[in-house]
């Protein structure tokens, strides 16, 4: 949770503020800053508590939000944030209800952050406006209300937060049909920033419209280009889905869809990440969805199970799996038997 609330983006804002302000900065208060800048946390934050005490004003405010980042109980961050957004600076009032709106945030706690940042003040620091757009943007998303999303990340046009609103846009055009305006805004990105996130959801883009030729390309780049990355394991999967289609042409209108050519070099087949290894066919918010697939799948496997997860408080994830394996290539065989047989497409995922 540490690593979540310490933002740098408080302490520049903070810096700002000093320099704003009028009167002088307790230069105490300026040398634990330099301490925290030297990730010295534990020296910076007993010398702040005990410096809190001759404190007073704005000062104190701006005190207390340093003493936040430095703190690692999300219950006394709570508590702390609540003080200065009550104080009577209402600069220094909005940054720590936005800190406050992305600890609720964590905590899955969408509508309580929402309510902390309802109202985003044209006074604040663009820094700080850009930053509540998108974490409101982000609860939004997670309650449904995918429209007030939308116009949230539609309005951060500068810092940080741009290209993950971007994505985030991106993301919303796949889950409400627009493949067209999801391919667009990826294509920029993956073009642009290189972004491995963001080919491989080109390459389903394009496999959802049906365009297995151009999504297996965006796969194959997104394995040489990021080899470690964590989507590249994914990208091989589906590559080996598609190039097992394209050798059962009686199953082409299986996930993957039509012929793929020549495209499938063999060594995509059977590529060695570290396992064990599982076959998961399918992640469902249904548990009846799930049980469905699974009692298609013990006609051939007699292990299938399903895994409950939590998405976040009170919303469960149902992964129906099969088998443990400790060498890929029986995991890549059953995969290959599922789709031959019952025409089911699944991916290959590593045991933690």
């Amino acid at each position: 949770m540490k690593k979540f609330l310490i933002n740098p983006l408080i302490i520049i804002l903070i810096l700002v503020l000093f320099s704003q302000a009028t009167g002088s900065v307790p230069y105490s208060l300026i040398l634990i800053r330099k301490q925290y800048n030297r990730v010295e946390y534990s020296t910076a934050k007993d010398k702040l508590e005990k410096l809190l005490y001759e404190l007073r004003g704005n000062d104190l405010q701006r005190g207390k939000l340093l003493l936040a980042c430095l703190e690692t109980n999300v219950e006394r961050n709570i508590e702390i944030y609540k003080e200065i957004s009550s104080s009577g600076n209402s600069a220094l009032s909005f940054i720590a209800r936005t800190e406050l709106a992305k600890i609720f945030y964590a905590l899955g706690k969408y509508g309580k952050a929402i309510k902390v940042i309802e109202q985003i003040p044209t006074s604040a620091s663009s820094i700080t406006q850009m930053e509540a757009l998108y974490f409101r943007g982000l609860c939004y998303k997670q309650i449904g209300a995918l429209n007030s999303a939308r116009n949230d990340f539609l309005r951060v046009d500068k810092g940080r937060y741009l290209y993950r609103s971007y994505m985030e846009r991106a993301e919303l055009d796949m889950e409400t049909g627009n493949y067209k305006g999801a391919i667009e805004k990826y294509e920029t990105i993956g073009g642009i920033h290189s972004n491995p996130v963001a080919i491989f959801k080109l390459g389903e883009c394009f496999e959802i419209t049906g365009d297995s030729h151009k999504a297996f390309e965006m796969y194959h780049s997104l394995k040489k280009l990021f080899p470690k990355s964590l989507e590249s394991a994914k990208a091989i999967d589906k590559m080996r889905i598609l190039t097992s289609t394209n050798k059962n042409k009686q199953k082409e209108n299986q996930e993957g869809g039509e012929s793929l050519g020549n495209a499938g070099p063999k060594e995509f087949l059977s590529v060695e990440i570290p396992g064990p290894y599982t076959i998961q066919f399918g992640a469902f918010q249904n548990s009846e969805n799930a049980t469905k697939v699974s009692l298609n799948l013990s006609k051939l496997f007699p292990n299938v199970r399903i895994e409950t997860s939590y998405l976040s408080p009170g919303t469960k994830l149902f992964r129906v799996r099969v088998g443990r394996y400790a060498e890929r290539i029986n995991a890549e065989n059953d995969s290959l038997l599922a789709i031959e047989k019952l025409g089911v497409a699944s991916r290959i995922l590593t045991i933690h």
